[in-house]
This record gives structure tokens, sequence and C-alpha cells, in this order.
């Protein structure tokens, strides 16, 4: 992974690899069909959002040619998400994918994974969008695999992290 600027804390390696992994392919200059850039193909009004309250500059056409820029807005927006959601792998990942508007409809909806309202694994399945319930299942998938190469199967596998939906 390239070296970037943390603007925000700091966000779990394995996560944002299996993100990157699923967004892009670590393909920098991936753009998608809606407009989303980079290797963690973010929105360009998302990032310039991002940036602001980051009191960062925003530059559009650094998002598909600069890993490191992207990579600072991206971990800043994944940052900001975990600590909205109070470290939820699974509800970050809804939101950064489908938006924070239908982690609130799905919460309100299904119950909260958080609380024990619900299992994680339940509340994922129940997902409607079969785009963003496919999406948080291979991101979890590979964020297992980035840990267990970072820091030992072991580690990856912790019941704890998987039931959780974050780090264990």
């Amino acid at each position: 992974m390239p070296n970037y600027e943390r603007i925000a804390d700091p966000v779990d390696r394995a996560f944002v690899l299996g993100l990157i992994r699923q967004e892009s392919e670590f393909n920098l200059t991936a753009t998608s069909g809606v407009g989303a850039r980079g290797l963690m193909q973010i929105m360009p009004g998302t990032a310039k959002l991002i940036a602001k309250a980051h009191g960062q500059s925003y530059d559009a056409s650094r998002l598909g040619r600069d890993a490191g820029y992207n990579l600072t807005l991206g971990t800043a927006h994944l940052s900001d998400l975990l600590k909205q959601y109070n470290g939820s792998y699974i509800l970050t990942l809804v939101a950064y994918n489908a938006g924070p508007g239908r982690v609130t409809d799905w919460v309100e909806r299904y119950g909260d994974p958080r609380t024990g309202e619900i299992e994680a694994v339940d509340w994922v399945e129940a997902i409607p969008f079969t785009e963003t319930r496919g999406y948080v299942k291979k991101v979890m998938a590979n964020v297992q695999v980035y840990r267990s190469r970072l820091d030992g199967p072991a580690r990856a596998s912790s019941p704890t992290s998987i039931a959780a939906g974050r780090r264990g």
C-alpha cells in the first residue's frame, strides 16, 4: 500500500486493503460508471466534503492519479464512518457502498447488529440490495484474508471479530 498522509484516526490496514481489493482491484486509474475514482473509488463530491472537513486542499484530478491523495481522503472517510458507526465494519461498509441513509433505514427496519438486537450475519442477509449485500460479504472475506497475511491465521479468524464485523 502506498504511503499516505493520515488526517483522521488510523484505520485497520486489513480493512483498507480488503475494501480496495473490492473497489478497484488496486487499479489507481479505475473510474466507475457513476464517477467514483481511484483505489478507494471515491466520488468527487464526497472527496470534496472529506477534504474540507479535514482541512485539506481538494483536487479532483488527483483522485485517479495520486495514490497517496486517494488513500488520504479515502481512509479519512472510512475513519469518519467507523466513528459514526461505533467501529462496526458492517455498517461502515453499507454506508460506504449505499450511503448513510440506507444504514439508518435498515437499522430501523431490521434492528441494530451492534446491540445484539440481530446477529450481524442475519442483518447482512437482510440487506435488500443484492449489490450491497454481496459487497459487504466480499469485503469482509477480503479483510480476513489480509488479516491472515498481515497478522497470522489465529488473529484473522477471531470469532469476536467476525461476529461483530470489526477488529477483534
